[in-house]
């Protein structure tokens, strides 16, 4: 195990791994320790993207760059375009989407024909491609987030491969929108807009739209920063440390959690397992009570592959990892929709995520990074506490940047760094 320079972006089928630092783009194909390109007119690149088939990354030049993943040769060069933000629409893995400097407009380029396609909007909200664009599950669909001269959120709406002048525009019904997202049931595509205004009354909201513009549901307290989903539920952080799960066929809440102050561990009066981080280990606790408080509202959300577990964390004890059982349904007797069990740690957990594990039953465990800890900690399903696994003394990790040919990507806060370990 050793420390890497640059930055790792990881393809979505895990077989290709590119790394960009300040002499070249490097791509390197099924695990092996060499790369198979060394792209050094791609040093210190805006942004890179990757799907299963191509390689997609804007240089410092403003050039706009796709390789073949697997031989890495060029397959489309569009010079110019000047992009601040690249990435592939999902379910296509051939249109590269762009967010350019000039003016905040999108454009789309087909990587394999080399047509390029200006949307009809300029003013899209953020710089990100990520934060500013949904695409519908079946991939034919995209909503673009924008704002005009009178800071009023609007939704423009587009076929994939229809009339650039969209299919739709409607003004939202959000006041300062941070996050867009494309969500499809049995009965309609819905336009999800997470709004939080800076206004001092402002309460954040989640305000679904259906896909022609009208508005189908609003709910309070809800964030944008963490979310996660079911096949019955979206699963959100709520403002007052709380998760809220979402039923996207009717558009209602099911079921409230807050993450608590205090909590009696089993054997007492409660169903809770608690342990608290010793050195490389964990010791039993009778009970959990908080003892470090801010007023940092948010945290995050992991569900399970398998559906049937959650791991969250708030931001008022980022040091404190929960486990839940993540089903859609509140429980039926008063007092035990408890966590299942709290783990108490000496710095914030910064990074968590479930990844595949044959070895273990249910198909998965639990990965997670806590501040200021040269260490990797792994939860897995029916242990009593998690276990962790040092890493090289100087690496701080604090991103998990997914999983590369069956190996775990951990890179530090600014992406400068990264090292590759065994699951």
């Amino acid at each position: 195990m050793r420390v890497s320079r640059g930055s790792a972006t990881i393809s979505p089928d895990a077989r290709t791994l590119i790394v960009c630092d300040a002499d070249a783009l490097r791509v390197f194909r099924d695990g092996a320790s060499r790369a198979c390109a060394t792209l050094e007119e791609l040093s210190a690149c805006r942004a890179v993207s990757c799907s299963d088939t191509f390689v997609a990354a804007s240089s410092s030049s403003g050039d706009v760059v796709v390789y073949d993943a697997s031989t890495c040769d060029v397959v489309r060069h569009w010079c110019g375009v000047d992009a601040r933000d690249v990435a592939f629409a999902p379910s296509s893995g051939e249109q590269v989407v762009m967010n350019l400097n000039d003016g905040g407009a999108v454009v789309v380029g087909d990587a394999r024909s080399g047509a390029l396609i200006t949307l009809g909007v300029v003013n899209v909200k953020f710089k990100s491609v990520a934060r500013s664009i949904a695409y519908s599950p079946c991939g034919r669909w995209m909503a673009v987030l924008s704002r005009d001269a009178r800071a009023r959120d609007g939704v423009d709406v587009f076929s994939r491969c229809g009339d650039v002048a969209g299919a739709l525009s409607f003004r939202a019904k959000s006041s300062d929108a941070r996050a867009i997202e494309w969500t499809t049931t049995f009965n309609g595509d819905y336009v999800l807009l997470y709004d939080d205004s800076c206004d001092v009354d402002a309460v954040p909201t989640l305000v679904v739209h259906r896909s022609d513009g009208a508005l189908r549901a609003t709910f309070k307290n809800v964030l944008s920063r963490a979310r996660a989903r079911t096949k019955s539920s979206l699963i959100v952080h709520s403002s007052n440390d709380g998760l809220i799960w979402i039923n996207e066929t009717r558009w209602e809440v099911t079921r409230c959690v807050h993450h608590p102050w205090r909590l009696h561990a089993c054997g007492g009066s409660g169903s809770t397992r608690v342990y608290r981080e010793s050195g490389a280990s964990y010791e039993k606790l009778a009970k959990y009570e908080a003892t470090t408080l801010t007023d940092a509202v948010g945290g995050d959300i992991a569900v399970s592959p398998c559906e049937t577990m959650l791991a969250s964390t708030c931001a008022s004890r980022s040091n404190v990892l929960f486990l839940w059982s993540a089903t859609s349904f509140a429980p039926t007797e008063e007092g035990v929709d408890d966590p299942l069990a709290i783990f108490v740690h000496d710095g914030e957990v910064t990074a968590k995520t479930w990844v595949a594990d044959d070895r273990v039953s249910g198909g998965s465990k639990l990965v997670f990074l806590c501040a200021g800890k040269s260490r990797v900690y792994t939860w897995i399903p029916g242990a009593v506490a998690p276990v962790s696994m040092a890493l090289p003394q100087s690496f701080m990790p604090h991103i998990i940047e997914g999983v590369y040919a069956g190996n775990l990507i951990l890179a530090t806060r600014s992406r400068s760094e990264f090292v590759t370990c065994e699951l």
